[in-house]
């Protein structure tokens, strides 16, 4: 995800450096290797959607009628991720594990992290007729115990991001990344590590992503309590999920 993130924030960038063209070949680099050839991550796929309904139910606290529900909802799509992105992603990985070795151009990098953003949209697009199914049947109580697990992420993000000192915020993140890059490349160049600290300093803004959190998290509540009002159509209730992925796509207004 770091990874991700540093491409994703330099490919929004015009007039990339030197130092940006650096951190953004190693960071989707970086994503390719652990990806190509990491078992662990092979594992953890093969047990995604056990992970997924696991994570979930800890927002939603799922009664025993939607245990089963989503249980079957998640198999599904990760068959059919199965047999229609992973073959595209498979090739994908070959053909950077070609380019790689070589130095990487911001405007490969950026390509890449494209095909990766349209991947997830293709997926969540996938996902909307299966959690529309889901949403129609929350109740009231579900959504209190959404409320308040979303109060508790923030707080905690609050501990560990904004009541931290910048510099100490700053400089566990560099060497958090510098870690991951390492373990795929191996020690990294002074220039490198700077860039990597450079990257994190550019993107260190604990207020706006807190703000941004919270917007998203009271769009989606907004919505699930909507759906619930209006005792939507399960054909209704995606309509309105689908406006919500479309508004989480979108840069934040106000920050």
């Amino acid at each position: 995800f770091s990874a991700m993130r540093l491409s994703s924030w330099f490919c929004d960038s015009t007039g990339m450096s030197r130092g940006r063209r650096i951190i953004a070949g190693l960071g989707l680099a970086a994503l390719v290797g652990v990806l190509a050839g990491c078992s662990a991550v092979r594992l953890t796929y093969s047990q995604a959607p056990e992970l997924a309904y696991w994570w979930a139910d800890g927002y939603l606290d799922f009664n025993s009628s939607q245990k089963p529900q989503v249980k079957a909802a998640l198999h599904r799509l990760q068959a059919w991720q199965r047999s229609t992105q992973m073959p595209a992603v498979a090739g994908q990985l070959r053909r950077i594990q070609t380019v790689w070795r070589e130095p990487v151009s911001a405007h490969q990098a950026c390509e890449w992290a494209g095909q990766v953003r349209r991947w997830a949209d293709e997926a969540v697009e996938q996902a909307l007729p299966e959690a529309a199914a889901l949403a129609v049947t929350l109740q009231p109580g579900q959504l209190a115990h959404l409320s308040r697990k979303m109060q508790k992420q923030r707080q905690d993000f609050a501990e560990r991001q904004l009541d931290v000192p910048a510099a100490k915020r700053r400089d566990e993140a560099t060497d958090k990344l510098v870690g991951r890059y390492e373990r795929v490349f191996g020690t990294l160049t002074p220039v490198q590590r700077q860039a990597v600290a450079d990257a994190v300093a550019a993107m260190d803004d604990p207020v706006r992503v807190d703000a941004e959190q919270r917007r998203h998290q009271q769009d989606l509540l907004a919505t699930l309590q909507l759906i619930q009002r209006e005792r939507d159509t399960p054909a209704a209730a995606q309509s309105r999920l689908k406006a919500l992925a479309g508004r989480w796509r979108q840069a934040s207004p106000d920050i």
